[in-house]
């Protein structure tokens, strides 16, 4: 088997039996990063020098890649922003300081959109990221460069980071796997250069967490990073959106998540419902989630900065009622309107703690759609965009952004884990459909040990070779 095809257990294996060479295995995939990266545009900087690793780590000299907005001391990191474009920060990310103690080696950096502010992977200073299944397409926003560079076997792992969707979005459309950790469970410093600059904190929800090809390499960076054990499980309990008037599935992305329920059902090691939290306000989620982003990325703004954003926002507001309009008011920095979304905030978690209670994950979509064709942004800034379209299918018209953020955000507000697998193909266009694995807060292990059982028990999912 070519070691590409290999998952990143596999391949710590042979590192540790010296069954593979740490700084041969180095050489070898900057090469293939070499040859094959142009066709994708996946990495955005490649390592030239092997790097040196601690021999008893627990990753033995993997290389991993980093998304462009997460430092790496010495290494470029843009944020895809032309203003970023000779920034080189002089010390790691907490993140990426533990995974090199434990043996990591860095070996570049991937692409993204400006400031990761897109659910689509291109900007000016890199060009565009393509989807590795089908060029015409995406491969999703912002962490896509990461989720390209795993897809087409450039990268073992890939950390990327999470704020509405973006790592959740690109593994979805590009067939691997994500870790999106319970909040505060890694640190997230060193990863919104602009803000830290500003002193400014994006509290709540972002997060940072890796990709891979396979749940159990999840599963190796999470022990890596946390340093706990792992678990196995025998069989599992789960629960599965039902339809919903507020979250209308486009037909490919529901008869995915039919197929996978209809296939669970004939599992004797699972036992599975279609369900979801009765009190659980998805509308609540929504503006609660764009309340608090708005408010904290407000402060890096005069008063009249913020007026003048609402001002040109009018039309993005009125297309996106429940992603952009919250966040734009969330801009209005009103303390009173603050504090009631992180009420709500407190309310939607343990709605979902109790409903969680009586299941190890509760599967969703991960978007409304499946992946697309390449949309240009109707309006870019800096490193602000709109898009003036609409997905069209069943008699629904939605916006780009509640198609994309609807089935993410909630989660990023909650603080719940979340794992993404593939699990079907777009019977059309032939490009993966993932869906998302929401479980227990703080429970990381008991959630990707679920995962790895429902892969199990799935068809075999043919990566791209």
């Amino acid at each position: 088997m070519n070691i590409y095809q290999s998952s990143a257990v596999e391949v710590v294996t042979k590192l540790q039996s010296n069954e593979v060479d740490t700084q041969q295995l180095f050489k070898d995939q900057q090469a293939r990063i070499q040859k094959l990266n142009s066709q994708f545009n996946a990495f955005v900087h490649v390592e030239q020098t092997p790097q040196a690793t601690k021999p008893n780590g627990r990753l033995a000299g993997l290389p991993i890649s980093v998304k462009d907005q997460i430092h790496v001391a010495g290494m470029p990191c843009t944020s895809g922003y032309e203003p970023l474009k000779s920034h080189i920060p002089t010390a790691d990310a907490p993140i990426i300081t533990a995974l090199k103690e434990d043996g990591a080696q860095i070996v570049g950096k991937t692409n993204l959109p400006p400031m990761a502010m897109d659910f689509q992977t291109y900007n000016k200073l890199h060009g565009r990221t393509d989807n590795p299944w089908n060029s015409n397409y995406t491969a999703g926003g912002s962490s896509g460069g990461g989720a390209a560079a795993v897809a087409a076997g450039l990268s073992f792992v890939d950390i990327g980071a999470d704020l509405a969707g973006s790592l959740r979005i690109p593994a979805s459309f590009c067939g691997v796997c994500s870790l999106m950790p319970s909040v505060g469970q890694l640190p997230v410093e060193g990863t919104m250069t602009l803000l830290e600059r500003a002193n400014v904190a994006l509290d709540y929800l972002p997060r940072v967490g890796p990709m891979a090809r396979q749940v159990e390499d999840l599963s190796l960076i999470w022990q890596s990073l946390t340093n706990t054990a792992p678990i196995v499980k025998s069989e599992a309990k789960i629960a599965i959106l039902p339809e919903m008037k507020e979250i209308p599935l486009h037909p490919q992305i529901r008869k995915a998540l039919q197929t996978l329920d209809q296939h669970l059902a004939g599992q004797n090691q699972v036992h599975v419902e279609t369900n979801a939290p009765d009190d659980f306000d998805w509308q609540q989620a929504w503006q609660a989630y764009g309340i608090i982003q708005g408010h904290q990325l407000g402060a890096m703004l005069t008063p009249f900065q913020r007026f003048v954003t609402r001002l040109f926002s009018r039309g993005a507001m009125r297309r996106s009622p429940n992603f952009i309009r919250p966040i734009q008011d969330g801009y209005q920095r009103n303390e009173h309107t603050f504090t009631q979304a992180m009420e709500a905030r407190q309310q939607l978690a343990n709605s979902l703690d109790e409903f969680l209670s009586s299941f190890d994950c509760w599967i969703l979509p991960v978007t409304l759609v499946p992946a697309f064709e390449h949309i240009e942004a109707s309006y870019e800034k800096g490193f602000v965009r709109d898009y003036n379209v609409d997905f069209e299918y069943d008699g629904h018209q939605v916006n780009y952004f509640e198609a994309l953020t609807r089935l993410t955000t909630p989660f990023n507000l909650t603080g719940h884990p979340v794992v993404t697998i593939p699990v079907a193909k777009d019977e059309e266009t032939g490009v993966p459909i993932g869906v998302q694995l929401v479980g227990k807060r703080n429970k990381e292990a008991e959630l990707l040990a679920t995962a790895e059982l429902i892969m199990t028990l799935l068809p075999t999912w043919h990566g791209l070779e």
